[in-house]
């Protein structure tokens, strides 16, 4: 359903990826030390209190946006899962 990309987002001072998928950032990976952890964009869906200090991946945290993004939006129809996903990006 989506095209999914990573980039580098040179405004932190700590390194941060922005996930997108087609275009719409929907995730953020940010590496605070030795450790990266993982945000989705949408209100509450940040990574579980009981992964913090496995060292998850950079690539296994992106693969936690992925798979938190399309179970947020499982059964929705293109559109509906974009309105949803702007709305949690601008209504933070």
């Amino acid at each position: 359903m989506w095209k999914w990309t990573i980039k580098f987002d040179k405004a932190f001072e700590i390194p941060t990826y922005r996930v997108k998928a087609d275009g719409l950032i929907v995730g953020t990976i940010r590496k605070l030390g030795t450790e990266w952890s993982w945000e989705v964009a949408f209100p509450g869906q940040t990574m579980p209190d009981e992964c913090r200090g496995t060292r998850p991946t950079r690539d296994e945290c992106q693969e936690a946006i992925r798979e938190t993004v399309q179970a947020l939006t499982k059964g929705m129809s293109r559109d509906e899962a974009i309105g949803m996903i702007v709305s949690g990006i601008y209504l933070r």
